[in-house]
C-alpha cells in the first residue's frame, strides 16, 4: 500500500506542473527526468506541464540557479496567470555562472538542542 502512495509518475495531475532539472546532477538522472516527463505529458496531454533543464548545474544548485523561474511560476499561479496547456521544455540559460553556485553537501545543518529543550 505504502508503494501505491508513495510512487511517482502514473498519476493524473490536476494542475499545472513546474519541473526544473539539473542537466548535471549526480543523484536525479537527467535523462530518466526527461522521459518521465515526456511520458507524462504523453500520458495526459491536456496537462499544463513547463520543464526546464539548467546546462551544467547539479542537485542543490538548481534550487538556486532555477529560483527566477519558480519564483515568478509561483507568482504567476497566485495572480491567476494563465498556463499554457500541454508541454512546454525549455533549456534555461543561467543567470550566474554554475561556478558562483554552492555544490552539494553530503550533511544538513541540524540544531544540536531542539527549541522545547532550551531554558
Amino acid at each position: 500500500k505504502y508503494q501505491d502512495l508513495a510512487a511517482n509518475g502514473g498519476k493524473k495531475i490536476s494542475g499545472p506542473l513546474l519541473v526544473i532539472q539539473g542537466g548535471q546532477d549526480p543523484i536525479v538522472y537527467p535523462p530518466a527526468t526527461t522521459e518521465a516527463v515526456k511520458e507524462t505529458a504523453k500520458a495526459y496531454p491536456a496537462a499544463q506541464i513547463e520543464y526546464h533543464i539548467l546546462p551544467n548545474i547539479s542537485h542543490v544548485p538548481a534550487m538556486h540557479a532555477g529560483q527566477m523561474i519558480w519564483m515568478d511560476w509561483i507568482a504567476a499561479r497566485f495572480a491567476g496567470t494563465p498556463v499554457k496547456p500541454g508541454f512546454q521544455s525549455y533549456v534555461s540559460k543561467l543567470v550566474r555562472p554554475a561556478l558562483a553556485l554552492q555544490p552539494e553537501t553530503n550533511w544538513f545543518i541540524q540544531l544540536e538542542t531542539d527549541s522545547y529543550q532550551m531554558t
